[in-house]
């Protein structure tokens, strides 16, 4: 049996993956292969031949299309000077640059939080609350009303419309509109407007812009600033938003706590009570943070029914992590609602078990043990109805109290227990009592509406019990619910001063993408950064994805998962967090540093060099976070790139935004120089674009920038032109190069990689057009993140090119050509390839003594043979001066830039299929994709009559990480069906051959990694059948990014765990010969394979001579077997079933023993029974503590 489980995990839907606690890692699996000597080999020879005909036509292309000996010789012949670096002043301004940052958010909060204590307690005082005037329109501006709007006009910043001098309110779904006490918030939180609007105009005096501010009040009513009209779903219909469930005022009104919730789930809670009782676990899942720990119990015993029959149930803890409370992330918020709303109501109460399970959790090693809460929802029956006879609960319920007293005695902390009963006109003793006697709370529940009005003893309590939380708190990241992306917020709650009680939340956000370019500002060399909180949850990292592109709560993971390996090495960096998490200042060396990576996209794996490392770090006050830099030795002291000395003024260089040389500001200075561009708009090749193929075009990324933030949200183009075309070129007064501490709006060095590189221009410009037809672009991206590309055109403003699949990519194989997988182009060309080569920096030709130790691995600029022998893994003749001038040497070990042309895919394929033509001595054709008889392997090369069955050759080009760069399959799918080229793996191709080389051969390694950000689609994707309404050129790509939000209205793709399988090819395997030659017979496939390298590249090829499909398809074990062998080598990302149970929390120290609770106030809360008030509204619950306000306030009179 156990095998036809293994057999459906395999099986389940594409793209997904059970999570199995153990995996088998024994390499025999797959060792029982064929091992007899190949028969009938005809193409060896051939294949041998292919591989070099290819090869010498992607080095031809490469060489005379790329031209990277002319850019590299440019690097090498350029001037540099020596900097040193010294990381404790560097991040010592950081930490000041976000010190700054953080503050100015932090008071704004503060201003706004203590504007609506005063307005709140005024309006108090002069009785507002006791009449209904209605309210006006200018205090009226309601998000879900246009015609209640202000004027709005379209902001980039905020990337929607919005009003900069008015705020708008939002009200929650399920609270009344018409209820007084949410049109007195409506009323009373448009006071606030004035020192929100104070707030935005003191942030721009500091050339600064402030993200949203708001105010959420306890009844459910949002101030939101600046105004706007809220998101709608697909249909139309407004999204809905109470601030109470989100992660601003769940943090700003809770400390860290333990929550464990206890369900009835006996057969008595059947019809609408257990709908309740769902909607209130739910309601108080929503309402915890990251910072929290929880699990829920469902209570309940196997009992027999009114006929004798036994239904079997037991007391279950939900999440699959059943013996530990898990973290409140959204990944394990979403497991357990899913669990939770699966529940069915079945068999007899049994709470003594449930209880002894739900303490068992809270003393679990995984928790905060902070603060220790139950919740206990039930219908409080003495009897589970006429259909339960009997069963084991029934003889547990009269020593439930005593069971749960001596429970909770030796939990440290005591655990208060919140008890809702559903209201039935039942006893109220047992929930009451378990209540009571334990410092908590009970409270009837008529309906499931508004339910955190109507719990609000629960979150009165948070509140009141965490004083500290009155100075304010900042969040763990999260996703903006109005379309920024993952950010954080400062939130301050307000407490009235007349009645102690919970006003609401003040909050201001800031953006990760914000942190990111601040933090880009200070990077050079090969340095890195990482940002982390108090908890080590890494808030920033370069191995982790953009908050731009996440699709839900980030699962943010701990920093030694990404800075150390499994093993904790190196030990050393362990005191680096530790320090950091106690907000300590300074510096540590771990000689044995691991560095990361990204071999390309974030689904390719990550490459890990070890080497001497230096971590200087420091508190960013004002928040809980610290900043991290990581220097190698090469950072210490680097090299800078100079200004050419003999740099030509003629020779221009030109802005990548080509239709503003045509704008008024820039033709006023320099009339001249867009007809001398000879912008084309028109040409087939180039659908929709605007290029030049006079000359190329510069970009400068967001990192060459100051104020990277301001460049992204800056829409002057015309002067973003002006200014840029007279840097580039010495002109007006950008003459000289002063860098930021001086004023200037570009980093200190920029300019150099646009002078040095501009000879490239007109060789790219003088190649042979025969050659080139078929490529689309040419480019050098640079280091620096400067950008060049011919002909020119225009790029997407927050393109930054060492960021890109291709450049990291080239990286991590820097003396190779390398090609990605076919890819749709942006500017809708059909379907490319990216070929690229990395560029070093320029030749050292400093102190030689370096190169006199012969058994150590060569420096740059040692004399060499072989790349091996370099440290750079690159030996070449460069023209750089020095003693060996044009004699081989190593490259610097730095990357410089990384220069590359984009080809069609059609016309590629099709010349590599032209060279892929045999012909055997018998005049039998062997080409790719040729028909032929087969030639006999065994007798199921017969059909049933004895005839010989149809065979051909198959051919694929594939990349080091097992990635199809060619397949026929290829060829006639729509550049639209992209899911159908790009990314495919030869696993998916071809299976049964990929398990031989991976198992039998040894030629591919696996790698496997969990990313919590993955993304995952609803539904199988289907090719697009248009490109309307998508943006096209980059042009589009701005506008869209300005006007439409980052999370779209209609997705197929939501966020998942992934569990991302990777491969490496060692071609070492290949031996002296080159060549792996196998005969494969199985349900998939046939045939005779043959596969080599193609040397200088990432490529290999790979034919199959005799290949037969579906062999015995007709008996459905093979088809089975065909499934199976596919999904065991598929590589990618893969949606791991069940997730959560991936997602192990390994931190077995608590807040308490870190010495990091907070200190809480005694609250006694009101708790009866037996006669308790029944909640049926929230206008009770808010307005009672107004009438007593106001009595006391009488009564003083």
């Amino acid at each position: 049996m156990f095998f036809y489980v293994i057999l459906l995990a395999l099986l389940v839907l594409p793209g997904e993956r059970f999570s199995l606690s153990e995996k088998n890692t024994d390499s025999n699996l797959f060792d029982e292969v064929i091992t007899e000597p190949v028969l009938n080999s005809n193409l060896e020879a051939h294949v041998f031949n292919w591989a070099d005909m290819i090869e010498n036509y992607i080095k031809n292309l490469a060489h005379n299309g790329i031209r990277r000996d002319v850019t590299q010789t440019l690097f090498d012949k350029a001037k540099y000077i020596l900097n040193k670096k010294d990381g404790h002043l560097v991040v010592h301004k950081l930490s000041e640059r976000l010190t700054e940052y953080f503050k100015r958010r932090k008071n704004a909060a503060h201003a706004i939080a203590h504007e609506a204590q005063i307005r709140y307690d005024r309006y108090i005082k002069e009785q507002h609350f006791s009449r209904d005037d209605g309210i006006s329109n200018t205090k009226y501006a309601d998000s879900n009303s246009p015609s209640s709007l202000p004027k709005t006009s379209q902001n980039s910043y905020f990337k929607q419309k919005i009003c900069q001098w008015k705020s708008t309110i939002k009200i929650a779904d399920e609270v009344p509109r018409k209820n007084n006490v949410t049109i007195q918030s409506v009323d009373w939180t448009y006071l606030l407007e004035s020192t929100m609007l104070k707030n935005h105009n003191d942030a721009e005096a500091n050339r600064e812009q402030l993200r949203w501010q708001y105010f959420g009040t306890k009844t459910g009513v949002l101030r939101l600033f600046p105004g706007r009209e809220w998101s709608s779903n697909f249909i139309g219909f407004y999204d809905d938003y109470d601030p109470r469930t989100r992660p601003w005022y769940i943090t700003a009104t809770s400390e860290p706590k333990d929550v464990v919730i206890v369900l009835d789930c006996s057969a008595s809670m059947g019809n609408t009570k257990f709908g309740i009782a769902k909607a209130v676990a739910n309601t108080i899942l929503n309402t915890l943070t990251k910072r929290d720990y929880l699990n829920v119990v469902c209570a309940r015993e196997s009992a027999w029914d009114d006929v004798g029959k036994w239904h079997h149930y037991k007391p279950e803890v939900l999440s699959c992590q059943e013996n530990r409370l898990v973290p409140a992330t959204s990944v394990f918020r979403k497991d357990l609602r899913s669990k939770i709303n699966d529940l069915k109501p079945g068999g007899t109460s049994e709470f003594k078990k449930g209880f002894e399970k739900a303490f068992n959790l809270l003393k679990s090693k995984t928790r905060t043990q902070c603060h220790s809460i139950l919740i206990f929802v039930t219908d409080g029956k003495d009897t589970d109805g006429d259909k339960v006879r009997c069963g084991p609960g029934y003889y547990t319920r009269s020593d439930v109290f005593e069971k749960v007293k001596e429970l909770n005695a030796i939990t440290q902390p005591p655990a208060k227990i919140f008890s809702y009963v559903i209201m039935d006109n039942h006893t109220e003793t047992l929930p009451g009592k378990l209540a009571c006697d334990n410092n908590g709370s009970f409270t009837k529940l008529t309906s499931g509406q508004n339910l955190i009005s109507n719990l609000h003893q629960y979150y009165d309590y948070l509140a009141k019990s965490s004083p500290n939380l009155k100075k304010g708190v900042w969040t763990a990241p999260y996703l903006d619910n109005n379309g920024l992306g993952v950010m954080v917020t400062h939130a301050v709650p307000a407490f009235s001063k007349v009645n102690g009680f919970l006003i609401g939340v003040a909050g201001v956000d800031l953006t990760l993408n914000e942190m990111d370019m601040i933090l880009m500002r200070y990077l050079w060399g090969s340095v890195t950064g990482f940002v982390i909180d108090k908890e080590y949850r890494t808030i920033f990292h370069p191995l982790m994805q953009q908050g731009t592109k996440l699709l839900d709560d980030p699962s943010f993971i701990k920093i030694h998962s990404l800075e150390q390996d499994q093993a904790g090495k190196p030990m050393e960096f362990s005191w680096v967090a530790g320090n950091m998490s106690a907000g300590n200042t300074g510096s540590t060396h771990i000689e044995n540093g691991r560095r990361g990576m990204p071999k390309g996209d974030y689904r390719a794996g990550i490459k890990y060099d070890v080497m001497p490392l230096d971590y200087y770090y420091a508190p960013i006050k004002d928040s809980d976070y610290s900043v991290a830099f990581v220097l190698a030795k090469t950072d210490m002291v680097y090299r800078e790139l100079e200004e050419p000395e003999n740099w030509d003024s003629e020779n221009k260089s030109y802005y990548n935004l080509l239709i503003e040389y045509k704008s008024n500001e820039v033709m006023q200075k320099y009339p001249k120089v867009f007809d001398l561009l000879e912008v084309k708009t028109e040409e087939k090749k180039y659908k929709g674009l605007r290029v030049s193929h006079k000359y190329s075009s510069i970009f400068f990324s967001p990192q060459c920038y100051c104020d990277p933030n301001e460049y992204i949200f800056d829409d002057n183009l015309a002067k973003k032109t002006l200014n840029a075309h007279e840097y580039m070129n010495k002109l007006g007064n950008m003459r000289g190069d002063k860098g930021c501490d001086e004023g200037s709006q570009y980093e200190k060095g920029t300019r150099a990689y646009v002078l040095v590189t501009h000879p490239i221009e007109k060789f790219w410009r003088d190649r042979d057009p025969e050659l080139v037809k078929n490529v689309m672009w040419t480019y050098v991206g640079m280091r620096s993140g400067v950008f060049r590309t011919y002909p020119g055109h225009r790029s997407v403003r927050d393109y930054d090119p060492s960021q890109r699949p291709w450049y990291r990519r080239t990286v991590t194989s820097p003396n190779k050509i390398s090609i990605t997988t076919p890819y749709m182009d942006s500017a809708g060309s059909g379907k490319i390839l990216t070929f690229s080569q990395a560029i070093f920096e320029g030749m050292d030709i400093g102190d030689q003594s370096k190169c006199q130790n012969k058994e150590a691995v060569l420096q740059g600029g040692c004399l060499c043979q072989r790349n091996e022998e370099c440290m750079s893994g690159s030996c070449y003749v460069s023209e750089a001066e020095g003693p060996h001038k044009n004699e081989l040497r190593c490259a610097t070990e730095r990357i410089e830039a990384i220069t590359s042309l984009d080809h069609g895919y059609d016309t590629f394929h099709d010349k590599i299929f032209e060279l892929m033509k045999a012909k055997l001595s018998n005049g039998e054709d062997r080409d790719c994709e040729a028909e032929y008889k087969c030639t006999p392997l065994d007798s199921k090369n017969m059909d049933d009559q004895g005839v010989k069955r149809k065979c051909k050759t198959k051919c694929y080009l594939f990349d080091n990480r097992a990635n199809v760069i060619v397949d026929s399959n290829f060829r006639d799918v729509t550049a639209l069906d992209e899911v159908k080229y790009k990314g495919v793996s030869l696993g998916s191709a071809q299976g049964e051959i990929m398990l031989e080389l991976i198992y039998k051969h040894k030629f591919f390694e696996r790698g496997e990694s969990i990313d919590f950000q993955g993304v995952c689609s609803f539904t199988k994707s289907e090719p697009m059948v248009t490109m309307n309404g998508i943006p096209v050129t980059p042009e589009d790509t701005d506008n869209y990014a300005k006007t439409n939000r980052l999370i779209p209205k209609f997705e197929n793709s939501y966020g998942c765990i992934q569990d991302i399988v990777s491969f490496l090819a060692n071609d070492t395997k290949l031996g002296n010969s080159r060549m792996l030659v196998g005969k494969i017979y199985g349900a998939c496939i046939s045939g005779i394979y043959y596969l080599t390298s193609l040397k200088g590249t990432n490529l290999f090829l790979l034919v199959i001579e005799n290949w037969q499909e579906e062999v015995d398809r007709k008996y459905a074990f093979d088809n089975f077997n065909c499934r199976i062998n596919e999904k065991v080598v598929a590589s990618g990302a893969h949606r791991i079933i069940n997730g959560t149970c991936a997602h192990n929390d390994t931190e077995a120290i608590t807040l308490k023993e870190k010495k990091m609770c907070p200190v809480l106030e005694p609250v006694q809360l009101d708790c009866r029974y037996n006669g308790a008030i029944i909640i049926e509204s929230a206008f009770s619950m808010t307005i009672l503590p107004v009438f007593i306000a106001l009595c006391n306030s009488w009564f003083a009179q």
